[in-house]
């Protein structure tokens, strides 16, 4: 709420950009559709009509989404809506960082310090006005938090049989709320880098680990 009060709390908007001509007025466009009980298959306003919801950047069904469009109905601007999607990710992410590193056994200063520089840092700022890509890498540190619970050290056993099916389930559900976000190549990246992260050896000799190692 600190970081956007000036865009939540104040009739300030973002201008210029593709924050400008392309999200406000997709974004209007699904949640008004969407609130007449309609899927929207279809864009009548671009070039003589285009696909509309097979375009994956309209996030038309991304639930995350669905109070926001909901709110348009009840006068929330369509700029608001996308700040407040910032918000709630931008948090969600800096939750996330701190799991990560709660579950990683660090103490709750450095976790509640990694969450809020995470949240505070550029990387997520910076993704606002493209809100697709900072909806889809929100998820990253909670899917790392999933594999985390079920990579061991080489030699060590497995975990049992629910640990695995439901960091599994959880890490499902993840990815398809990243695809569902918007941004395929930021779902691309995460996993190539999560993928990375779990056949990549740490430390040495009976140390390194795999998530893969039979």
């Amino acid at each position: 709420l600190l970081l956007y009060a000036q865009l939540l709390f104040t009739n300030r908007v973002l201008a210029g950009g593709d924050i400008q001509l392309y999200f406000y007025p997709y974004w209007e466009y699904v949640g008004a559709t969407l609130r007449s009980g309609q899927l929207p298959f279809w864009n009548p306003y671009l070039f003589l009509g285009a696909p509309l919801l097979a375009n994956p950047q309209t996030a038309a069904l991304y639930p995350l989404h669905w109070p926001l469009f909901a709110a348009g109905g009840a006068g929330l601007p369509v700029t608001q809506q996308i700040y407040w999607s910032a918000a709630l990710h931008t948090w969600l992410l800096g939750l996330g960082g701190y799991a990560l590193l709660r579950r990683w056994r660090y103490a709750v200063a450095p976790a509640l310090l990694t969450g809020v520089v995470l949240a505070g840092s550029g990387f997520a700022g910076g993704l606002l006005g493209h809100i697709n890509q900072l909806n889809a890498v929100t998820w990253l540190p909670w899917a790392a938090l999933c594999l985390a619970s079920v990579r061991v050290p080489i030699g060590q056993p497995w975990p049992a049989p629910r640990t695995l099916l439901l960091a599994g389930a959880a890490f499902a559900v993840l990815t398809a709320l990243m695809l569902l976000a918007g941004h395929t190549q930021s779902v691309f990246i995460n996993l190539f880098g999560l993928g990375v992260w779990l056949v990549w050896p740490w430390g040495r000799g009976e140390e390194g680990a795999t998530f893969l190692h039979n």
